[in-house]
C-alpha cells in the first residue's frame, strides 16, 4: 500500500468515528405508537400511528417491524406518513402479514436530505376479531439512518397497549358484588345503570316487603272494627222507644192515682148521701 492510499484509510476511518460520536452525543430519536392505549370492541376499527421525533438528529431513512396478536386484531391498511414528506423517498420491506401478526414497512429519501422535526411515519388501521383481551403493538425491530446512511446506535421505542373488551362486560363485573339482589339488579337496567350507582339499588328493595308487611296487619284490625260496630246501633235503639213507651204508662198511672185519691172518693160519697137524704126529705114533704 502507497501512502496515498493509507491515508485515505486513515480519513475515511476518521469519518466513520466522528460521525457515531456525533450521533451518539445528540439525544436517542424516539419511535412511538400513538395513542399507547386504547379499549375497544369487537368489530371496532381503530387506527395507530408510528411517529418519530428526531430529538435534533437528522433522520434520512427509518425501517419498522412491528408485532401484534392476530387472534385479536386483524391489520386491514398501512398508509404512508408525513414524516418524509417534501422528499422523494422510496418505501420498502413486507408490509402486513396477518398471518405472521408482523408488519413491516421502511422509507428512505433517495437522492440525499434529512428531517429534524416530529412527525408521522405511518399510519396502520386494525379491526378487531377477538371478542377480549389485551394486544400489545411491540417493536421488533428500529432501524433509523442519517443523510449519509449510518444508522443510530440508540433509538428510545414506546410500545402500545389495546385492550379488547365487550360492552357487556363492563356492567356485569361491576355490580358482581350485588349479584345476589336478583332484584335489585333489574330495579337497576330499568331505571338507569346504576352504577353505575350500585349502593342505590341494595336499599330500594329493604323497604319493599316492609311496606308489604305493614300493609298486610292493616286490614285485621279494621275487620275486627266491624263486629264492634254492628251491635252499637242496636243498644241506641233499643232504649229509645222503651223510653217512649214508659211515658204513657207514667201518664196513666198518675191519671188512675189522682182518680183514686181517698179525699176525693170521700167527698164524691158524702155528695152522694146528701143527695139521698135531701131527695128522702122532700119525698116525706109532698106526702103530708
Amino acid at each position: 500500500m502507497n501512502g496515498n492510499g493509507f491515508l485515505s484509510a486513515i480519513v475515511s476511518t476518521a469519518f466513520v468515528v466522528f460521525g457515531m460520536q456525533t450521533c451518539s452525543a445528540m439525544p436517542a430519536p424516539i419511535v412511538s405508537v400513538e395513542p399507547s392505549y386504547l379499549r375497544v370492541s369487537p368489530g371496532e376499527n381503530f387506527t395507530v400511528n408510528i411517529t418519530i421525533d428526531p430529538e435534533g438528529n437528522e433522520i434520512g431513512g427509518a425501517d419498522c417491524v412491528l408485532r401484534f396478536d392476530n387472534a385479536l386484531l386483524n391489520a386491514t391498511s398501512l398508509t404512508k406518513g408525513t414524516f418524509f414528506s417534501g422528499f422523494n423517498t422510496m418505501t420498502y420491506g413486507e408490509g402486513i402479514n396477518n398471518t405472521a401478526g408482523k408488519i413491516d414497512y421502511g422509507e428512505y429519501i433517495i437522492g440525499g436530505g434529512s428531517v429534524t422535526e416530529p412527525g408521522t411515519f405511518t399510519t396502520i388501521t386494525f379491526q378487531v376479531i377477538g371478542e377480549h383481551g389485551v394486544s400489545k403493538l411491540e417493536f421488533e425491530a428500529v432501524t433509523l439512518s442519517n443523510s449519509s446512511g449510518y444508522g443510530f446506535s440508540n433509538v428510545t421505542i414506546n410500545n402500545g397497549t389495546y385492550e379488547i373488551g365487550t360492552v357487556e362486560q363492563t356492567p356485569t363485573s361491576i355490580p358482581s358484588s350485588g349479584g345476589v339482589d336478583s332484584g335489585g339488579a333489574s330495579e337497576t337496567s330499568t331505571q338507569t345503570p346504576g352504577s353505575k350507582p350500585t349502593s342505590t339499588p341494595k336499599p330500594t328493595p329493604t323497604p319493599a316487603p316492609t311496606q308489604t308487611q305493614d300493609s298486610t296487619p292493616a286490614p285485621t284490625p279494621t275487620i275486627a272494627l266491624l263486629p264492634s260496630l254492628t251491635p252499637t246501633p242496636t243498644l241506641t235503639i233499643t232504649p229509645t222507644p222503651s223510653a217512649t213507651a214508659s211515658k204513657p204508662l207514667h201518664q196513666s198511672e198518675e191519671k188512675s192515682d189522682r182518680l183514686r185519691l181517698p179525699g176525693f172518693e170521700a167527698a164524691v160519697a158524702i155528695i152522694g148521701l146528701l143527695a139521698i137524704s135531701y131527695l128522702i126529705l122532700r119525698g116525706k114533704g109532698g106526702d103530708k
